[in-house]
């Protein structure tokens, strides 16, 4: 990876209107976090039950996180990207960074907190995922350190805030990033960080002993964050990938290693005894490493995807088809900060027994209404804090 020098006043700036591959991401981000927070149980093995592959498939929809945290740290590096390639230098002004990431973040986020505690009011186990309701959760949630703490990292009756924790201090990581750009060579000033995220997700107590105080700090995600802002300086044309950070070949491979070697598939290998008992006992042994190495797959995976559709976007005439996955994408934050509630008391107010038939009518419904919600939650509250820019009018 090179750095190449500011732009002449002949050069062609890379084009920035509105990618519409980077939406259909977020919109395929969204849609595997449904798939994994609907009850999606399919009872028996794969002999009883024709559910069970699909059921098995969605266990994977917690790689939409990673997945978003890459877009993001895409599209945040983005505007720095450019001022590096016009003039020269990393520069951000923070106060201003930090004012439009909070209008735009913040205030939906205070009305699914309400939201939120709502929803969970009509559950018979109202807070259920902390023992009690507490000022403290609410202050923790507020201050967006949640996710740092064992008590309170899934608490207000919405578990997926700890993600929102987790963004707002990638953001502060990025100015250890950039202060890395500046006094170290480019490849240097991203692979130290990149190798000491990767090396948190392996050795993190988070991953050894479930802790979520651990597995839910920004270290485990900081290795998405980059390559995604890596991604954005290629883009830009700041420094120049080899050609094969751009294949969907190499994208393929990186995600069926991450699918084979993830602690589901494992888990599954291990109840179905399928190898010797000598394989399964080695599995069950080292099943942290190889899901830090599935980790590892879809961080690569997606890194390549990424590059892959950016590149095609921009060379290709024709559109790519994304079936609806960019409206998704528009809507993805909305959909994230209300499905969870929604699908919970859904569960409650409305249950639906796994038959073969139950179980493709619960999917369809929960997620039906989740979609509904959000939609609405997106008309009544997230788009009166969009900026120009997230209305149409650049990349992001």
């Amino acid at each position: 990876m090179g750095n190449s020098g500011p732009l002449t006043e002949s050069q062609e700036q890379p084009q920035t209107k509105r990618l519409v591959c980077v939406d259909a991401l977020r919109g395929l981000a969204v849609v595997g976090i449904l798939a994994v927070h609907v009850p999606h149980d399919a009872p028996g093995g794969w002999r009883q039950n024709p559910w069970f592959f699909p059921s098995f498939g969605m266990d994977f929809g917690h790689i939409g996180v990673p997945l978003f945290v890459m877009i993001s740290g895409f599209c945040i590096h983005l505007a720095t990207a450019k001022h590096r390639r016009n003039s020269g230098d990393w520069h951000v002004r923070w106060c201003e960074f930090w004012t439009r990431r909070i209008y735009r973040l913040y205030p939906p986020y205070i009305a699914a907190i309400v939201f939120s505690l709502c929803m969970a009011a009509t559950s018979h186990d109202r807070y259920s995922m902390v023992e009690d309701f507490s000022l403290k959760d609410l202050f923790a949630h507020l201050l967006l350190i949640h996710n740092l703490t064992d008590n309170y990292s899934l608490g207000l009756g919405n578990g997926v805030f700890w993600s929102l924790g987790m963004e707002e201090q990638l953001y502060g990581l990025y100015f250890l990033l950039l202060v890395a750009l500046r006094t170290f060579n480019y490849p240097t000033a991203v692979v130290l960080p990149l190798l000491a995220s990767l090396l948190w997700r392996l050795y993190s107590p988070g991953f050894t002993d479930n802790s979520d105080a651990f597995a839910f700090w920004p270290f485990s995600y900081w290795a998405f964050w980059i390559l995604g802002a890596i991604a954005a300086d290629h883009f830009i044309e700041n420094i120049k990938l080899p050609e094969w950070c751009t294949s969907i070949q190499w994208s393929i491979f990186c995600l069926t290693c991450g699918i084979c070697l993830s602690s589901h598939t494992v888990d599954q290998i291990t109840r179905a005894r399928i190898t010797s008992d000598v394989r399964i006992e080695w599995l069950k042994l080292n099943s942290s490493g190889l899901s830090a190495l599935s980790e590892l797959g879809f961080c690569f995976g997606f890194f390549f995807l990424l590059n892959f559709l950016i590149k095609r976007e921009q060379t290709e005439q024709t559109q790519l088809c994304f079936f609806g996955l960019p409206t998704m994408g528009r809507l993805s934050y909305s959909i994230y900060l209300t499905h969870f509630p929604v699908m919970h008391s859904l569960e409650y107010l409305l249950p639906i027994y796994p038959t073969t038939l139950g179980w493709l009518l619960r999917i369809v419904s929960y997620t039906g209404i989740s979609l509904i919600v959000g939609v609405v939650f997106y008309c009544t509250v997230e788009r009166h804090f969009l900026s120009k820019a997230a209305a149409g009018k650049s990349v992001i």
